[in-house]
């Protein structure tokens, strides 16, 4: 029975080892050609600017901005379909039926200009945003097991560094046409523009895709998305909750971590005070965005390896107060006069916990609840911290909106990215050690 299974395991890892130049330049070159059409159409940047534009309502933009949290349960889901072998054909089939009604939509406004600026035109929008989402959200997981399973373990730190790379260079290439393109018309009909060529962008970049060949980890212990029925599925999700419930320390650190990813999700009003406080054209949005894609993809990539060698709890620590300095320098952006152009380098601060959230929420979840699946796992975290991320951002919405200052949504911001920071450093324990730097006892909950 050993002899037999160290045969499936030598021969996975020299197969893995065989196929790795393959299925790394394959994927690398999906990030750079999705890359490419960040500039035209991010979701976390130009979809809030195009929204301003149009005039929708604060509360909505917020959930909007926010949909890539509220749509987590979708993982779950699609962890469970996409099994082992047919992980590609499922990120296609999803990604692109995702793109349809975003394409629908986009080319309304551009053929029917009385589509524009109507209640209808802001449900239809948040239905077709809602479709993307959750495709990119609920695919998340299928996606980075897939890389997990065909990369050999010392390599696949290297391959995320490429991947970063490949997705900002592609950025980087296409923001002097994309500068072009929507500084060259009104608003809002230059985004709508822009939309269509991101969406061209994001269905080519799903053609490597078909270039993968997959493999299963043998070595690795039966997942959810494996299970032959849905009951079994069931019962392996109850299993992650009863352990993260039961887990006081894990416990503390959803607290912490669901202050850290609201104010994450607060940073959204930002991209809209610089629109309105320094009346941003379409050109301007594009700066935006490289410096979205440039500041998460540098952080992300420097506190990970950094979270590697000093713990992610340390790294919670510093980027929240990172986010506390950037709510600060947008307050300052809105009390102060002539010092509207704060709102750049607070963006800045709040684009570094872009990627490094989920860092903070994948890799501290993973070493507090080491034996549990972790694709559940990763669901479920995100699950938790759900229900504050949709009281929070409507709210904040709607008080912008009543009073026509963003102050007070900044101030929120602030308090809560210090309140997780010094959760952080003196609440959550650290796996790694056991220690618990203020709080000696935490009594199970």
């Amino acid at each position: 029975m050993e002899s037999s299974k160290k045969q499936l395991v030598e021969a996975y890892e020299n197969a893995v080892q065989e196929n790795f130049t393959r299925n790394s330049l394959a994927v690398v070159l999906f990030e750079f050609i999705w890359g490419m059409s960040l500039p035209f159409g991010m979701f976390a940047v130009l979809v809030p600017i195009y929204m301003s534009a149009i005039g929708s309502p604060k509360a909505l933009i917020g959930v909007v901005g926010s949909l890539y949290i509220i749509t987590c349960p979708f993982q779950l889901v699609v962890s469970h379909c996409a099994k082992a072998g047919r992980r590609r054909k499922w990120l296609v089939l999803i990604y692109f039926s995702a793109l349809l009604p975003w394409l629908a939509y986009n080319l309304a406004c551009l053929l029917f200009p009385g589509f524009d600026s109507s209640v209808l035109q802001n449900t239809v929008l948040f239905v077709c945003m809602f479709f993307f989402a959750s495709a990119v959200t609920g695919s998340s997981p299928v996606y980075h097991s897939m890389i997990r399973d065909f990369t050999p373990f010392k390599k696949r730190g290297v391959l995320y560094g490429y991947r970063i790379v490949a997705s900002a260079l592609g950025a980087f290439l296409a923001s002097w046409p994309a500068l072009k393109l929507l500084g060259s018309r009104e608003e809002p009909r230059n985004y709508v523009l822009g939309f269509i060529v991101s969406i061209a962008f994001m269905a080519i970049s799903l053609l490597p895709l078909f270039l993968v060949r997959e493999f299963k980890d043998c070595r690795t212990t039966s997942t959810a998305r494996e299970q032959s029925s849905i009951g079994e599925f069931i019962v392996n999700v109850r299993l992650v909750y009863r352990k993260a419930r039961r887990n006081p320390n894990y416990l503390v650190f959803i607290y912490c971590a669901t202050l850290f990813v609201v104010s994450i999700a607060l940073g959204s009003f930002i991209v809209v005070c610089a629109r309105e406080k320094m009346a941003m054209t379409g050109s301007g949005a594009v700066v935006l965005v490289m410096i979205q894609t440039l500041i998460s993809a540098l952080f992300s990539v420097g506190l990970g390896k950094l979270g590697d060698r000093i713990g992610f709890r340390k790294i919670g620590f510093i980027q929240a107060m990172l986010l506390c300095v950037g709510f600060a320098f947008a307050a300052l952006a809105v009390i102060v006069e002539n010092m509207g152009f704060l709102v750049y380098p607070a963006f800045m601060l709040c684009a570094s916990g872009f990627h490094v959230g989920n860092l903070v929420l994948w890799y501290f979840s993973f070493e507090l609840l080491p034996k549990a699946d972790s694709s559940i796992l990763l669901s479920l975290t995100n699950l938790f911290v759900m229900p504050a991320v949709l009281l929070m951002v409507p709210l904040s919405g709607f008080i912008i909106d009543f009073t026509g200052s963003f102050m007070a949504v900044f101030i929120f911001g602030a308090c809560f990215s210090l309140f997780s920071a010094m959760g952080f450093l003196l609440m959550v324990p650290e796996p790694r050690s056991g220690k618990i730097y203020a709080i000696r006892h935490i009594r199970k909950i």
